[in-house]
């Protein structure tokens, strides 16, 4: 049995149903349930794939409200819908030879299709790409018809989404790669074509993406290795750019502490990065975490001048 929802959830299904972001974006501040089953079984990233069916213009904002839901740390990604199953029954004539009527009658059996499931079946390729970027996501669960995601794809989108799970493991390998600082195994795959918006929460919780990874290690140590894996995915036609304003306020941060840095090469590469239009990012701790980095440099950059004049007066 559905349990009645709260207010703060029930707004955020309103919201779903109305394309309504802003409406979404309010529900989830006053703490909706991520996680809440409506009265057709479905949470509200399965409201959101299922919409996807009809959806025409407000596609875009969809796909945003999907990015939002599974950046959030309770989302159950993989939960199993609780849809209702019914079945056709007909009424015969008594002789058996004409038909009087037909209804559905519920069944005590549920769908049990994931958000992914849904959005393969109703062939939305860009929530599917999205749902494919978890790092929690699993392609093997199966429904009430024994169907696995891939399962349910219809004729019509089945190379395009195919070739998107295809994607997404690749993108995946790139993220390890960079995780363990494979820097060869990373040029070679993107040679491939894979999807560079996966990520996964590192073990304080924070989101890292390739990008992210790169950035950080290109920052430690410049090779032209990691030049080459940095230039690749800022140029690559996958990469989507979501907090534009945020972003530009960091450019002009770190436009201001440009002038201390002494690693010409490194102010430039990043200057490069965060101006760039293309760039893809969707997770803002990742550009906390940069101005952190820039913060820091002037604060060593800081002490070293200090040692410098504390020497040069000893002498």
């Amino acid at each position: 049995m559905v349990r009645e929802l709260s207010e703060s959830t029930q707004k955020l299904f309103d919201a779903i149903d109305n394309a309504n972001l802003e409406g979404f974006k309010q529900a989830m501040a006053e703490g909706a349930d991520v996680n809440a089953f409506d009265q057709e079984g479905m949470t509200p990233l399965m409201s959101i794939a299922n919409a996807c069916a009809v959806s025409g213009d407000v596609q875009p904002t969809l796909e945003k409200m999907a990015k939002l839901l599974i950046q959030n740390r309770s989302i159950d990604i993989n939960t199993q819908s609780k849809q209702v199953i019914s079945e056709e029954q007909w009424q015969y004539t008594d002789d058996f030879q004409g038909v009087v009527s037909s209804r559905f009658r519920p069944t005590d059996r549920m769908r049990k299709d994931t958000a992914l499931h849904i959005a393969c079946q109703v062939g939305a390729r860009g929530i599917v790409k999205i749902l494919l970027t978890h790092p929690d996501v699993k392609i093997d669960v199966k429904n009430c018809e024994d169907k696995s995601p891939l399962g349910c794809v219809t004729r019509a989108f089945e190379k395009t989404i195919e070739l998107g799970f295809e994607k997404a493991q690749k993108g995946k390998e790139l993220l390890t790669a960079l995780s363990d600082e494979n820097i060869y195994q990373a040029k070679r795959l993107l040679n491939e074509e894979l999807n560079p918006s996966c990520w996964k929460r590192n073990q304080d919780g924070e989101i890292e993406t390739p990008l992210s990874l790169i950035i950080k290690s290109y920052a430690q140590i410049i090779t032209k290795d990691k030049e080459e894996v940095l230039t690749k995915l800022l140029k690559h036609k996958d990469l989507d750019f979501s907090f534009e304003q945020f972003v530009q306020e960091l450019v002009d941060e770190f436009e201001s502490t440009e002038a201390q840095l002494t690693e010409k090469d490194k102010e430039e590469v990043l200057t490069k990065l965060l101006k760039h239009k293309d760039l893809d990012f969707s997770f803002e701790q990742f550009v906390q975490e940069l101005v952190n980095e820039l913060e820091s440099t002037e604060a060593q950059l800081a002490e070293k001048e200090k040692r410098i004049d504390d020497l040069t007066e000893e002498v």
